[in-house]
């Protein structure tokens, strides 16, 4: 009796723990998207002048948010509760992502350097920030169809 026991409340432990997991996994992905797009919004608005060193300084706090939690999502993070990616596809969409996010941190970088005078730059941010911000979804959707897959009912569809 109790060793039933034991293996019903081990097992709705381990379904806790994934399902949270799967959640903080899904809720870091999702708000990748957004940072994708607060960062363009900061570099436009060193480009305008307005409050220059203030967003120079959110901007720098942002791209630096997204590159750990980008680094999070590929290596896993136990503090934060983030898993390792539990399948190739999830891992390989984390990769495309990563690979993308070098260039445009590059660009972001080199506007904050020049504050957003370089016109060139801002063009391509804004053509790439949509890329990226596409590549990201689809971090979040196969985090969704993984956990749907487990039968972890997930709410980031809802999202």
């Amino acid at each position: 009796m109790f060793t039933r026991f034991a293996v019903i409340f081990l097992s709705t432990m381990a379904l806790a723990q994934t399902q949270s997991a799967f959640s903080q996994a899904i809720d870091i992905a999702g708000r990748q998207r957004m940072l994708t797009q607060k960062m363009s919004k900061e570099l436009g608005l060193i480009a305008l002048n307005i409050d220059r060193d203030a967003q120079k300084q959110a901007l720098q706090g942002t791209i630096d948010l997204f590159d750990t939690s980008l680094k999070a999502l590929m290596a896993g993070d136990a503090e934060r509760g983030i898993p390792t990616p539990p399948n190739d596809k999830i891992l390989k969409q984390l990769e495309k992502v990563g690979k993308m996010w070098e260039d445009f941190a590059a660009l972001l970088r080199h506007g904050i350097d020049t504050d957003g005078s370089d016109r060139a730059v801002l063009e391509k941010v804004a053509a790439d920030n949509l890329s990226l911000l596409k590549e990201a979804n689809g971090v979040v959707e196969f985090y969704v169809a993984a956990a749907e897959f487990a039968g972890i009912v997930e709410s980031g569809t809802v999202v």
